[in-house]
């Protein structure tokens, strides 16, 4: 079936769209061609940029010098605290002997009591609706 419709994606293709003259304003042309020049990015005259260039915002882009001694010992001592908060609950359960199919029924109950307790406060409170007086 696809081979008998396979055909040319540029047979397909729809252009839309309405003539329209072009109106040159000649000062934006003349300051245009001023500025058009290109001119170097931080003084590196291998590196030329134009004016539109966003590189042009941008101050100073650093030598990547890798991490100081101290950089190396926050990011360490960060490292280690992440590692103990993605073990800790694994590492409770196997302490108190918790089996990993135990521990998801227990969250499964945990989960049906929030769901139950939410339940009756809302039918206790009258749910918001009125007829108290």
């Amino acid at each position: 079936y696809y081979q008998k419709i396979k055909a040319d994606p540029a047979q397909f293709l729809r252009v839309h769209g309405s003539r329209f003259p072009v109106h040159v304003e000649e000062e934006a042309r003349e300051i245009e061609q001023a500025l058009s020049g290109l001119f170097p990015w931080q003084g590196d005259k291998d590196n030329l940029i134009d004016r539109l260039d966003v590189r042009d915002n941008l101050d100073v882009i650093p030598e990547y010098t890798g991490l100081s001694a101290g950089e190396v010992g926050e990011t360490a001592v960060v490292e280690q605290k992440c590692a103990y908060e993605r073990w800790r609950t694994l590492a409770t359960n196997e302490l108190v002997g918790l089996t990993e199919r135990g521990c998801l029924q227990q969250i499964e109950q945990d989960e049906q009591l929030v769901t139950t307790t939410t339940r009756t406060s809302s039918t206790k409170g009258g749910g918001g609706r009125g007829g108290g007086l």
